[in-house]
């Protein structure tokens, strides 16, 4: 892409992004091409080519795209005026608005293949917003322990609790994602699974107040008034 970008050319490449995760998420990468992002804008391919060099850019970009809308939300989780499990529940909510559109999309990019045939410039965007999003997620942890409600293990750092928390939601939408049949196994409300799970897993590290000391349904209630009302969800996501 060039350097100096008109405002009409960015208007155009937000177009090419939005009609480019549109096709990703009904068709999937097999099918996901730049004829197929022309058709869905009624333009020409050579006018794709102009603002992204290959599919594999497009997808990272909107990948960025989607990190950024997490930061946006970490950063509003973080403010919650609560105690920090509460505030570790808004991450989760920020997770769940991501989950249907977002996720999909940044979950295919770690294919280390894939990133080798994107530039440099967006590769290092990526690593910084992942950053800050830990960051954020960890400081939220860090405060939990300052505050007496957490004690880790003498051998965990903040940044691995966040890990596990963050594998254990990505593993289960890869899941949930897939053809295996979970209803037919018995699973038939595997979202609701994972979060009942997460809340266990937390209160087993002792991090207060625990899920049986606590209204965690009114916290999400005010989570969803006062921090992710949904007017400004739509707009975080829409960008």
């Amino acid at each position: 892409m060039p350097d100096v970008i008109s405002p009409r050319a960015d208007q155009r490449a937000a177009q090419i992004l939005t009609a480019a995760r549109e096709i990703f998420l009904l068709r999937g990468w097999d099918r996901f091409s730049f004829e197929g992002i022309a058709e869905f804008l009624e333009c020409s391919r050579p006018l794709v080519y102009r603002h992204f060099s290959s599919k594999e850019e497009i997808l990272l970009a909107l990948a960025i795209q989607s990190k950024q809308r997490r930061a946006r939300f970490y950063e509003r989780a973080v403010m919650f005026p609560g105690r920090a499990r509460e505030k570790m529940l808004a991450v989760g909510e920020a997770e769940a608005f991501l989950s249907p559109r977002d996720l999909p999309v940044e979950l295919f990019v770690t294919s280390a293949c894939l990133r080798a045939k994107t530039s440099p410039r967006r590769q290092e965007e990526m690593k910084v917003l992942d950053v800050r999003t830990i960051s954020l997620g960890a400081g939220i942890i860090r405060e939990a322990v300052s505050a007496g409600d957490l004690k880790l293990p003498k051998a965990m750092a903040p940044e691995d609790l966040l890990f596990i928390t963050w594998a254990t939601r990505w593993g289960a939408l890869t899941l949930m994602r897939s053809d295996t049949p979970l209803a037919l196994a018995g699973i038939s409300q595997p979202a609701l699974a994972v979060e009942r799970s997460l809340g266990l897993m937390l209160d087993g590290y002792g991090w207060r107040p625990l899920s049986r000391e606590f209204d965690y349904k009114a916290t999400r209630q005010r989570v969803h008034k006062e921090v992710f009302p949904r007017t400004l969800v739509d707009e975080i996501l829409r960008q």
